[in-house]
């Protein structure tokens, strides 16, 4: 069998004002998807540098996390809203969590689903997401002392709410989240 050539060590590229969030390898396609805080779309990554727009959707006013679903061949971006993007708004800024659903080949919608009305805070910011092997989706708020979870069938709930993820004044909340292959999560509050 053909090995598959090795990576680079390093990928660079340039493109002004993408300002990324947060990334994952597509090992399928070889490339890296690239979130940006101020374009809201995701963009691609070849191992050469090329940058290309892959996932073009308004309803993302910043792409924040970002994960790739291999196993149903979807991607899953979660969406805040600082005030930093192009598509920031009256009504979006400090109050956004959603995730957008995309296929992996094409980048088309799949689904969008708003978490933010799922919890009485005053605030919300889709942060990071990730996948667990059941396919369960799991979104972190960096202002609200709240995780989410998104089940295959699109149902959503609070999956886990707790005062100790509360965001001191002036900072964030939860932040990173990965899915531990022993069927657990590991979560970072900033």
């Amino acid at each position: 069998t053909a090995c598959a050539p090795p990576l680079p060590s390093q990928v660079s590229f340039k493109t002004g004002g993408l300002y990324p969030e947060g990334f994952a390898w597509d090992e399928a396609h070889e490339r890296f998807l690239v979130s940006s805080i101020t374009e809201g779309d995701v963009f691609a990554v070849s191992k050469d540098g090329t940058v290309s727009r892959f996932i073009a959707d308004e309803r993302l006013i910043s792409s924040t996390g970002i994960t790739i679903d291999a196993p149903r061949k979807r991607v899953i971006v979660a969406s805040g809203d600082v005030n930093a993007s192009k598509r920031s708004g009256m009504g979006s800024a400090y109050v956004t969590n959603s995730i957008g659903i995309y296929d992996l080949e094409s980048g088309a919608a799949k689904s969008f689903i708003t978490l933010g009305d799922l919890s009485p805070m005053s605030g919300y910011f889709g942060s990071e997401v990730v996948v667990d092997a059941a396919g369960n989706v799991y979104v972190t708020d960096s202002f609200a002392p709240a995780l989410y979870k998104v089940d295959t069938s699109g149902a959503k709930s609070v999956w886990l709410e707790n005062e100790a993820f509360t965001p001191t004044m002036n900072a964030f909340g939860l932040n990173g989240i990965v899915a531990h292959p022993d069927g657990y999560l590991l979560v970072a509050k900033t």
